[in-house]
Parts: structure tokens; sequence; C-alpha cells
């Protein structure tokens, strides 16, 4: 007789890169419970990230905002839960406003808010501190298993996209506020770094190079060398977790403090360069695990990191991303 599965709930409903990063809860929780299957709080737009997950259910929000009593996603959960209570839920949200929604739906326990308010405070990797939830739980796990990780289709899936044949890398110039010239977009490198980059990677490597970012970066894209043949800009052409397989097996990601390096963690790419400025180092950068190796480019102004705070609000020049050049990048991978 097949032995019951423990039911789970992962209310984590934030960006791709959030996504990938609190991934790292998944193994410790299957060694955990065992035989489990987890429904997982999820923004639409992300939810396919969980693709290859056979355990993992993903309940789609298109909206996170909307107040109990009149979202039907969060009544169906607590609903559902009547009749079929969870083993336990984890709460990985800091703000409160998935509290109800734990304290109305059923479970044997709960962990994280509004029970055990475990602050974010950007001391420590915001995988750690999705696992200090966790470990309210149990700590009975192998340590390193305790590393972001999602399943991703094989290379050869991609191959009608591109020649998989051959070494590429991925260049993600996109974040969520691309485009963006006020303090909310500071994290972004220009434009014409990005073009100078690419157009130094077709000189000076012989990888092939394939540009990532969302459907409305496509046409934003098409002036970075995408005339030239080892360029291809995939921008909004990829589904998640062909994405994701794009940037498992690239030799290099190349990306800002965004969800491209995130996601090149979680799948174990080999190789990470990851741009930062004005946001927090520790608590923010790609996981490095003993399957990839992160290389972190900052000039280390005294200004920063200054996000999130009256610094960064009352700043007219984004002088720390503006201070990296294509060169810094250039010279890590011609280190290789």
């Amino acid at each position: 007789m097949a032995k019951k599965k423990r039911r789970i709930l992962v209310i984590r409903c934030g960006r791709l890169g959030d996504t990938a990063i609190s991934s790292v809860i998944l193994d410790p929780l299957r060694h955990i419970f065992e035989n489990v299957e987890i429904d997982w709080v999820t923004k639409t737009e992300v939810a396919d990230i969980f693709s290859c997950e056979s355990d993992i259910n993903p309940i789609r929000f298109n909206h996170t905002t909307i107040p109990l009593l009149i979202d039907i996603n969060k009544i169906g959960i607590i609903i559902k839960s009547l009749f079929n209570p969870y083993d336990a839920i984890f709460n990985l949200e800091v703000s409160k406003k998935y509290d109800n929604l734990v304290k109305f739906t059923r479970a044997v326990k709960k962990f994280g808010r509004p029970y055990h308010h475990i602050p974010d405070d950007r001391t420590e990797h915001r995988a750690k501190h999705q696992m200090r939830i966790v470990n309210k739980c149990s700590s009975n796990y192998p340590e390193q298993i305790a590393i972001p990780n999602i399943k991703c289709k094989p290379l050869k899936e991609l191959s009608g996209i591109f020649d998989t044949s051959k070494e590429f890398l991925v260049v993600s110039p996109s974040t969520s506020k691309f485009g963006k010239n006020n303090h909310r977009g500071y994290r972004n490198w220009s434009f014409d770094n990005w073009k100078i980059l690419i157009g130094s990677l077709i000189e000076k490597t012989n990888f092939n190079i394939v540009i990532t970012g969302t459907k409305k970066d496509y046409d934003n894209f098409k002036d970075l060398h995408t005339e030239n043949v080892r360029v291809m800009n995939l921008a909004g052409k990829l589904s998640l977790t062909e994405y994701a397989t794009a940037m498992k097996f690239a030799k290099y990601v190349i990306g800002v403090d965004s969800a491209s390096v995130h996601v090149a963690s979680a799948v174990g790419c080999e190789k990470i360069i990851a741009l930062y400025g004005p946001t927090y180092i520790k608590s923010s950068k790609p996981y490095e695990t003993r399957l990839n190796q992160v290389h972190i480019i900052s000039k280390n102004l005294p200004c920063s990191p200054c996000y999130a705070t009256s610094v960064i609000e009352n700043c007219n020049d984004n002088i720390c991303m503006k201070k990296i050049m294509p060169t810094d990048i250039i010279n890590i991978i011609n280190m290789r």
C-alpha cells in the first residue's frame, strides 16, 4: 500500500529572482517530510519555473494585495484545507499581507508569519533567512542540501532554438526596472555598456551569445549586435523552463542583481558574473555552491549599499553602476 503523501503549503509570492532564492527550502522539506507534495503560492508569471518539479503544484495569484474576503484564490485554499488540512504551512513572506491566509487555513503546524516573525534585515543571505523559517519546524536534514535548487529541461530541448553544440554564454541586461531613469532603475547597467560588452565578447572570445529578457525587451535589444550570427536575441522567446535551461548550460551568465543571476545559481550554472551597485551584496548576491562559481563586480563606493534608503532616493546619478566597465567583465572571462 502506497504511503500517504504529506501536504505542505508554501507561501512565497515574489518575483522570479525571489522564487529562485526561496527554492533553497525544497530539498530540506523533501528530506524532513519524505513523501511530500507542495502547494506553492506564487505569482502567475513565475509559476512555470516549477514545470519540471513533479511534486510542486503552483497556486497562481494574479494579484497579491486583494483582501482575504474578496480573494477567490485565498478563499479556495482555506475551503480545501477544511476537508484536507495541510501537514504544515511555511509562510516565507516578511510582510503581513498573507497573515490571515495562514491563520484561517487548516494545518497541523504553521511556520513563519504571523507566528514566527523573522525579519529580513539584510545581514544574511536571503536564502539563509528562508531556511531560518524552515528550521522552526526541523533542522534534521543534511546541511549541504540547503541550497537554491530548481530543475530544468535537458540542453537538447533547446536545439531547435539555437545551436547548442557550440559553447555559449548568457547576457541578461533586463531587470524588473529596466528603462527607468529614476532611483528605481539604479541597479541597471547602461545600454551603451551592454553594447560595448557584447561587441568585446564577439571580438575577444569564441562564445556564442544568448541575450535574455522579457517580450517588451526584444525590440530594445535589437541594437545589441544582433546582426552578428553569433548573437541571438531570445528576449521573450523562451519559456521559463527553457530560460532556466539556457542559464544552466551557459559557460557564463552575466547580469545585474536580477532574476537571471539567481535562476542561474538555482539551476547550477558553472560561472556567474553579477554586477552590483546600490543593492546589498551580502543578502542578495547569487548563492554560491559547490556547483557554481560567483564573481561579484562592485566598486564598493562609500555610499553603497543604499537600496531602500533615503540615500538612493536623493541620488541623482547611479555612479556605483556607471563606474563598472565592460573590461571588468572581459578580464574575468579571459582569466578562465
